[in-house]
């Protein structure tokens, strides 16, 4: 199973879309906005799109987007940024992989690029967080990474396996079109001003 060229940005908006959720759920969020809130929030935006998850995904995203915006504490954004690119960076090196290696599928490819398309916001993550010890709180929570490909299951009619199967064989054409510069690029522009 192969996609397209334009399938290949779909698959990553509906990656992104758990990004906000999980830095809201684990750190750095204000206390404003905890997890359960960044959950409402996207839940309903996939509730007013449920037969179209790829609108869900996109309204999740700007739900969660603006929200962020309006609880960000003045001079704080660029590591709220920095945390927001975590989020998407562990789910997607880390957590995709270990769910996928539950259905005998081990991703190397995928992740591999992803790593390499997504360096430069790492390097400039690393500015503001203690990237490593946070990856390693995170990588043991999987239950964003099953949400996001179980959406990505649905839109693609198909099953957990063959998705973790398209990102191994397609992972550089996927990952290409999955970087946080491009699925996210206000928050994108925020981590990387060095203005």
């Amino acid at each position: 199973m192969k996609l397209d060229k334009s399938q290949w940005k779909v698959l990553g908006v509906v990656m992104l879309c758990g990004v906000a959720a999980a830095l809201a759920s684990y750190y750095l969020a204000p206390k404003s906005f905890e997890g359960s809130r960044a959950d409402q929030i996207s839940e309903a935006a996939y509730a007013a799109h449920p037969d179209d998850p790829i609108a869900g995904a996109k309204a999740s995203t700007e739900a969660l987007r603006r929200e962020f915006k309006n609880t960000v504490e003045e001079g704080s954004a660029r590591k709220m940024a920095a945390s927001v690119f975590l989020g998407y960076y562990v789910k997607n090196v880390y957590a995709i992989p270990a769910v996928c290696a539950e259905r005998g599928v081990q991703l190397t490819s995928y992740p591999e690029h992803f790593s390499r398309f997504n360096s430069a916001p790492l390097e400039m993550a690393r500015r503001f967080l203690d990237v490593e010890a946070l990856a390693a709180d995170l990588r043991g929570d999987l239950s964003a990474a099953r949400k996001e490909l179980d959406r990505v299951t649905a839109m693609q009619k198909s099953d957990l396996r063959q998705v973790c199967v398209l990102l191994q064989e397609s992972g550089e054409d996927i990952a290409s079109g999955s970087t946080f510069a491009t699925l996210a690029p206000e928050i994108y522009a925020t981590l990387m001003n060095d203005s």
